[in-house]
Formats: structure tokens, sequence, C-alpha cells
């Protein structure tokens, strides 16, 4: 499972900020103990990677994002 936390200094603090920054593809920074480095939707996506935990709230709280194309 890879982690992600908010990249650049972001933080949210509430799950709903964080899935919309996530959708609108801002960057985010991968926590793994063999990745490293920065990622976005787009990317994950292009990996093949299907689901994600997000990490925010100061890494307090976190959850499961689906990794799929916006329906808009």
């Amino acid at each position: 499972m890879m982690v992600l936390i908010p990249a650049y200094g972001r933080d949210y603090k509430n799950q709903v900020d964080a899935y919309k920054d996530f959708n609108d593809n801002k960057d985010f920074r991968v926590c793994s103990v063999t990745d490293d480095g920065y990622t976005n939707r787009e990317d994950l996506l292009t990996a093949g990677v299907t689901r994600v935990k997000i990490r925010f709230n100061n890494q307090r709280r976190s959850f499961f994002a689906d990794v799929r194309p916006n329906p808009r």
C-alpha cells in the first residue's frame, strides 16, 4: 500500500479538502521505505496504482482513496 502525505508544507484539517486536492492533481509526497519522492493522481494512474492511503492533519488521520479517472 502506498502512503502519501501533502507536499510542499501543505496540510489539511479534513478529509474533504485532502481528497479534493488529490483529485485536482496536486503533488503529494510518497512515504515509504522503498519509495521516495513526489507524485500526483495522474502519475499514479499511469503507473497502474489503484488505491492509496492519504495522511492529513499533521499525519494523525488518514483515509483510503481509489485512484481512477475523474468523472468530469
